[in-house]
C-alpha cells in the first residue's frame, strides 16, 4: 500500500526535526553542517512558502543548504547563488538575474 504523501505543514515541521538528528554532522565540530533539502514548498500556500524562506535563511546562518526546488520565486528570496544542473552537469552558476537570462539554462529549460 503506498504511503500518504506528508501535508505542506508536516514538511515544514520536519526542517526543526532534521536539525534536532544531526544528520551530516562533522565528525571534528560536532555540527550538523549539511542540509539537502528536495522541493521543500511543493504544495505549500504563499504564507507557508514564507515562512519556510524565513526558517532557512535562519539555518544557512551556521550550516550549508543545498535546496533542489522548482518554484523560482521561492528561489529569487533566498537570495543565494543558484546552479542549474542538466544531465548530471552544473551549466550555470551564479545569482538568480543571471541565471535567467544564461542563454543555455534558456535553451534547455524553455526549449528556445
Amino acid at each position: 500500500m503506498p504511503r500518504a504523501k506528508p501535508s505542506p505543514m508536516q514538511r515544514l515541521l520536519w526542517l526543526p526535526m532534521i536539525l534536532l538528528a544531526g544528520c551530516a554532522v562533522n565528525p571534528v565540530t560536532g555540527k550538523n553542517e549539511l542540509m539537502l533539502l528536495d522541493e521543500p514548498v511543493a504544495g505549500m500556500s504563499d504564507a507557508e512558502t514564507e515562512q519556510t524562506a524565513i526558517l532557512l535563511e535562519e539555518i544557512s546562518k551556521d550550516r550549508s543548504l543545498v535546496v533542489v526546488e522548482h518554484d523560482m520565486e521561492f528561489v529569487r528570496n533566498l537570495d543565494c547563488v543558484v546552479s542549474v544542473l542538466h544531465e548530471g552537469s552544473v551549466i550555470a552558476e551564479g545569482a538568480m538575474d543571471s541565471i535567467q537570462s544564461d542563454p543555455r539554462v534558456i535553451e534547455v529549460y524553455l526549449g528556445r
